[in-house]
């Protein structure tokens, strides 16, 4: 009886082993797959000064750490059209992880926190669900070929006090605000409608 009890111990360590290496192995394919330049529209607000502006293209780039393959840094430019920021575009730093099969991510410059869940990636697409804070959006991104130059935009909300309004693209005071970001609050799918009628006007 000792020697089936210790075989049983055995087998169960040797299956939960598996197990564990295969969530692994999925998390580390997916952020395999994450890795490199995606445009699309992630249905990014920013709300300054009492306005609400949805970005109408956002480009993000995923790095993966070496040390994990599962996770990494990145970097996002969400583009608006009139901003009152004086940029048409928020530049955010973020850090990420893929975790049971969910992509966990952090913007570091505006401390807010997200969750891609329910994707898939196929070729040069990857579309799915984000959760942010709020809301929830559906999206659908392009993986892109084209190198894209990150270190030329300014990151945060920090402005340094010795630039001039006009060297911050505006002509009128800083009001000390700064924008915040969401996921605009209509753009909840309802799982009736078909992904094609998703993006119609």
């Amino acid at each position: 009886m000792k020697k089936w009890n210790t075989l049983l111990t055995m087998m169960l360590v040797a299956a939960f082993s598996v197990v564990l290496t295969g969530c692994e192995t999925d998390d580390y394919d997916q952020a395999q797959n994450l890795w490199g330049v995606w445009e699309g529209n992630l249905h990014v607000t920013m709300t300054y000064g009492g306005t609400v502006y949805k970005a109408y293209k956002t480009v993000i780039r995923f790095d993966y750490d070496e040390g994990t393959y599962s996770s990494g840094t990145g970097y996002e430019i969400d583009y608006y059209r009139n901003a009152f920021w004086g940029r048409d575009y928020a530049a955010s730093r973020f850090t990420w992880t893929v975790r049971n099969g969910n992509i966990y991510i952090y913007y570091t410059d505006d401390d807010y926190n997200a969750v891609i869940r329910e994707y898939t990636m196929q070729g040069d697409y990857f579309e799915g669900y984000i959760d942010g804070e709020d809301n929830s959006a559906y999206f659908r991104l392009i993986k892109t070929a084209s190198p894209y130059r990150w270190d030329t935009f300014r990151y945060g909300w920090h402005y340094n006090a010795s630039m001039s309004r006009a060297s911050l693209g505006t002509d009128t005071a800083h009001t000390g605000l700064s924008p915040k970001r969401g996921i605009a609050s209509n753009l909840v799918i309802d799982d009736n409608t078909s992904k094609t009628d998703r993006f119609a006007p």
